[in-house]
């Protein structure tokens, strides 16, 4: 018979994680290996971050890859999104300065092995991040972005979407409109 495993406390996930080979997510207790992405998650992921960072610059944010580790709350997810989006200095943890929790938005390229968990389970924890003003789902299947927009009275009602090449995704917490055509430039959709 099995043993089950022994229940991990955010320190020691920490600890683990920063002498481990990969990457690992954490939620109360568990540590959970992160698969590795296709090369169009890879290239959607690339183009955002040019794109964000020559639209933000000047502006007070900056833009960080999948390598930047997310907390959602002290005993909650512990994650690496896609793209960052951090306006003002970013507010490190006191157990870990490479965990930051105060993003303006996140972005996740959506795949068939994480879309059900992008949509439900991450977008759920995402909303008690504070700091958080817009979570942006981005199709690798196709030139389709949503963005789910925090209201000024916390509350996650707000849904747009972008379609087609000639889409533009607007994102009014940092000002600035992104069009599909960019985001999406030399990626090779599979049928």
């Amino acid at each position: 018979m099995a043993l089950p495993l022994p229940r991990l406390t955010a320190r020691q996930y920490l600890q683990l994680e920063r002498d481990a080979e990969y990457k690992s997510e954490y939620y109360r207790g568990d540590m959970f290996a992160m698969a590795g992405g296709s090369p169009e998650h890879s290239e959607i992921a690339a183009n955002l971050i040019g794109i964000l960072r020559n639209r933000l610059s000047g502006k007070g944010c900056k833009v960080y890859t999948s390598d930047l580790k997310v907390r959602t709350e002290p005993d909650g997810l512990y994650t690496y999104p896609d793209v960052t989006v951090v306006c003002g200095k970013p507010v490190r943890i006191e157990d870990d300065p490479h965990v930051i929790e105060n993003p303006k938005v996140l972005f996740e390229v959506l795949s068939p092995s994480t879309e059900a968990k992008d949509r439900g389970f991450k977008f759920q924890q995402y909303k008690h991040i504070e700091s958080l003003s817009e979570y942006v789902l981005v199709s690798q299947a196709e030139p389709l972005i949503e963005c789910f927009s925090r209201h000024s009275d916390s509350h996650w009602a707000h849904y747009s979407e972008a379609r087609g090449f000639d889409g533009v995704l607007s994102l009014p917490s940092l000002g600035i409109e992104l069009p599909l055509a960019e985001i999406y430039q030399d990626v090779e959709f599979r049928a």
